[in-house]
């Protein structure tokens, strides 16, 4: 007689600390992009301020430069704690669930939100700079519009991917608790 064995699958997937690792790799790569950009808008302001300053007032600039000051903060923040995490994951095999990549996920998506809104906020003074200066002409301000525009793009894009992971390991890890 022939006896069948019925196995059961794994309902609930375990990851490894090498998917952490690269989801964290992930955070900082893109908050790194990030970064590279704001340090470019910042270098085009500093430019455009040396450049006109006998053409503008003295503080036409001074909220868009503290607000390229947050961001470069955040990132930087940021960049080190994501790097830190990466680090210490190095070390570690151990078998980690839905719940570990949700929680980089999510931390992901809310550092690139915070970016994104700060980004959006530069694109809006620096729209107010050129309305208020009517000595220089849209042209001067092409470059850092287009830097502001790239960084307000890719941190958009990036909070929506982030988003999307998040979701995705939120639903794995409530399902997860329910078996």
């Amino acid at each position: 007689m022939n006896a069948k064995v019925k196995i059961s699958e794994q309902i609930v997937p375990f990851y490894s600390a090498a998917d952490v690792i690269s989801a964290y790799s992930l955070a900082l790569d893109t908050t790194t992009q990030i970064q590279t950009l704001i340090d470019r808008i910042r270098k085009n302001v500093v430019f455009l301020i040396s450049t006109y300053k006998n053409e503008v007032r003295v503080n036409t600039f001074d909220e868009l430069e503290s607000l390229i000051s947050i961001a470069r903060y955040l990132s930087d923040d940021f960049s080190n704690t994501f790097d830190v995490q990466c680090e210490k994951h190095q070390n570690i095999v151990v078998e980690c669930d839905a719940g570990d990549l949700l929680e980089v996920y999510s931390l992901a998506h809310e550092v690139h939100s915070w970016l994104s809104s700060t980004i959006y906020e530069m694109k809006v003074e620096l729209s107010a700079i050129k309305k208020s200066s009517t000595a220089l002409c849209d042209a001067v301000f092409a470059s850092v519009e287009n830097l502001i525009n790239i960084a307000d793009y890719l941190s958009d894009n990036h909070r929506n991917m982030f988003k999307i992971e998040c979701e995705k390991f939120e639903a794995e890890w409530e399902a997860s608790k329910n078996d």
